[in-house]
């Protein structure tokens, strides 16, 4: 993840937001033949996510404005405890949005 998150942030690609597991997911030990084992969690977290931000599943948008909309529809207003604060990374997130 550490590896991708520079990636995105050195070229600012364009990315299609998925429904489903998807090249990031290849990596985690939770997707067991391109199946998270945590799917129904993270289905609520993206479903969340996607409704915030006013984006849907297909949408296509360069790296920085998807964190753009991150920010200011979900950090800015204090929404990240909602939406995924019975997430093991919680912490991690909500520590990273405090050194933005």
């Amino acid at each position: 993840m550490t590896e991708m998150l520079r990636l995105f942030r050195q070229d600012d690609p364009y990315i299609t937001l998925t429904g489903g597991t998807d090249c990031i997911c290849a990596s985690c030990p939770h997707s067991l033949s391109h199946v998270c084992d945590a799917a129904e969690k993270v289905q609520r977290y993206d479903s969340a996510v996607l409704m915030f931000c006013g984006l849907s599943v297909g949408s296509v948008l360069r790296w920085s404005e998807f964190c753009a909309r991150v920010d200011q529809c979900i950090l800015d207003c204090g929404k990240l405890e909602q939406i995924c604060g019975d997430c093991a990374w919680y912490t991690i997130c909500k520590s990273g949005k405090q050194n933005r």
